[in-house]
């Protein structure tokens, strides 16, 4: 779990605040979050290395912003990863 959950409680509180994240995520619903996410990302990976993507006049700003979607995918997959503390 990545402790910027907890980062603004000290002591007890960012422990309960802990138990009460793992308490309420549902491994059904996030397992399918991580599907919708990752087929997002492949179809998103898929579309960004095909060869006509260069005929976009905007294909930097196309590219830039892909990036940054992936980005933000992988980070929402970090946040609701519940492993050990990182």
């Amino acid at each position: 779990m990545k402790t910027v959950w907890t980062s603004h409680l000290k002591g007890d509180e960012a422990k309960q605040f802990e138990k009460l994240i793992r308490n309420c995520l549902v491994p059904a619903i996030v397992d399918r979050l991580y599907t919708i996410l990752d087929n997002d990302l492949e179809r998103l990976e898929l579309d960004t290395q095909s060869a006509r993507q260069y005929d976009k006049p905007a294909w930097g700003e196309y590219t830039a912003h892909c990036n940054g979607y992936k980005e933000a995918m992988r980070l929402i997959k970090e946040l609701f990863d519940l492993g050990e503390a990182k």
